[in-house]
């Protein structure tokens, strides 16, 4: 009854939400066992929205689409996109601001080419 679309954002963040309470939860048993403080999981604060919302999507979006690019690319504009909703737009580098337009024309390319019979 739910369409798709409707349904695969929710997907998304649940996803999201399962890997960063699992990572949580695994080190912060594993550091008090040891008596130190908790550290990220393999760096990616997940804790930060923009930070590990974009880490997820990469994460997923590999195996889905069965590319790097686009799992890559995927997680560039996340997390552009999510630091301009932030309004932290200016921590972007500009480098980081050049890959996320890159990679926008990489996946709107095909897309414009088939909507409209480019050649």
């Amino acid at each position: 009854m739910v369409p798709p679309q409707a349904t695969a954002p929710a997907l998304i963040i649940v996803g999201f939400l399962m890997m960063s309470a699992l990572t949580e939860m695994e080190d912060e048993a594993e550091a008090q066992r040891e008596g130190r403080q908790p550290r990220r999981l393999a760096g990616i604060d997940f804790t930060d929205l923009g930070t590990g919302l974009a880490a997820a999507l990469t994460i997923m979006i590999m195996p889905f689409t069965f590319s790097i690019t686009d799992g890559i690319g995927i997680g560039f504009l996340a997390f552009a996109v999510i630091r301009t909703a932030q309004g932290r737009a200016r921590d972007l580098h500009p480098f980081m601001w050049i890959a996320s337009v890159a990679f926008l024309l990489y996946f709107l390319v095909p897309f414009l080419q088939e909507t409209f019979s480019w050649i």
